[in-house]
């Protein structure tokens, strides 16, 4: 009987650990990566696979040894007929910013805003990938879920490089990435020796073994400018609406950027507000309820030339040599919005025209 019931033990445990991945227990945990601190934009432009010229900001980036927090349930997604034997352990790094639907130096681009973009190199970004020796021993085996493994055993899949480009040169000293869902990782436990890859090409971020947060970052660059929002130096600017009435609601905030230069003469300059668009047919700023995302309502931002006073819309081309400033106007209107806390998120950028 004894001999039975180990035998017994020792099969059903082959079974449960074929074609299987261990996911985050809490997907706001993971690992943290941010790109803070001074660089310079390259003099000299890459050409990317659509002919367009863009400048590198900075030295490379390495996300080896980002700041790890939380646990992995190695217990978590089965796929798959059972396999006998010890599978291995493959490797990828799903990338969740949208695509720039270009190569830089044959390496995918990816959209941060219409002037910033970055690439992603590493041995599992974008693949199924094995290291040396498949068989590794974190979260092999499964077990029974009961215990959670640290974020930090999850290393395989770096070094990974970032590389961050600017498509037109900018004339204030910030190039501001917002916090976002920069990649995920995820470790596989799929078949037997030999076997191929898992079958899976995409993979929602918060079943992920090891997301990877990209947290807000300000990298500063030498410039003839610098930005004042409302008399203090930042790179912020905050919109705030305060409370309002879900049933019928009107709001309008206003807030003054001005930009202080030290060009030699008149120079041409563009600003232009950016943001990523719905199907809003208005083309308005979309602000998503924290509490639920699909409940959403708009913004309508417009720039003001406070040297003309004029209104230009998203885009205000004009020449500067000291002083410029501008305001931006926020406006929300509507009815029946679901209650909640709403955010939304546009930038504002300066570029030589």
């Amino acid at each position: 009987m004894l001999r039975i019931f180990l035998t017994s033990l020792l099969f059903i445990s082959f079974l449960s650990n074929a074609d299987y991945a261990p996911q985050i227990d809490n997907p706001s945990d993971g690992f943290f990566v941010s790109f803070g601190g001074n660089a310079t934009i390259a003099s000299s432009p890459i050409i990317a696979s659509d002919g367009s010229k863009y400048y590198k900001v900075g030295n490379t980036y390495s996300l080896s040894g980002s700041k790890a927090r939380g646990g992995v349930k190695c217990n978590a997604f089965f796929w798959g007929p059972p396999n006998i034997g010890r599978p291995p352990a493959w490797h990828r790094v799903f990338v969740y910013q949208p695509s720039a639907n270009i190569t830089i130096d044959g390496l995918q681009a990816y959209r941060v805003n219409s002037n910033v973009v970055f690439t992603l190199q590493g041995q599992a970004v974008g693949k199924w990938w094995q290291n040396g020796d498949p068989w590794i021993s974190a979260c092999y085996p499964a077990g029974d879920g009961s215990e959670l493994a640290p974020v930090s055993m999850f290393q395989q899949q770096f070094p990974i490089s970032v590389t961050i480009y600017i498509n037109e040169k900018i004339i204030d000293n910030h190039v501001t990435i917002p916090n976002a869902n920069l990649a995920g990782y995820v470790r596989a436990f799929n078949g037997g020796p030999g076997s191929a890859p898992p079958p899976f090409n995409s993979w929602d971020f918060s079943k992920t073994t090891a997301p990877i947060h990209l947290e807000n970052s300000d990298i500063m660059i030498p410039s003839k400018c610098t930005v004042k929002i409302d008399g203090i130096n930042s790179s912020k600017l905050e919109l705030n609406h305060g409370i309002m009435n879900a049933k019928e609601y009107f709001s309008e905030v206003k807030s003054t950027v001005n930009y202080e230069c030290k060009f030699s003469s008149l120079t041409k300059v563009k600003f232009k507000l950016d943001y990523i668009k719905d199907d809003d047919p208005l083309k308005r700023v979309p602000l998503s309820n924290i509490g639920d995302l699909q409940s959403k309502i708009y913004s309508e931002l417009v720039l003001i030339d406070n040297n003309t006073g004029k209104e230009a819309g998203t885009e205000l081309r004009t020449s500067i040599k000291d002083f410029q400033s501008i305001t931006i106007r926020s406006t929300l209107k509507g009815s029946n919005a679901v209650a909640g806390n709403y955010q939304g998120t546009a930038w504002l950028i300066a570029t030589f025209d």
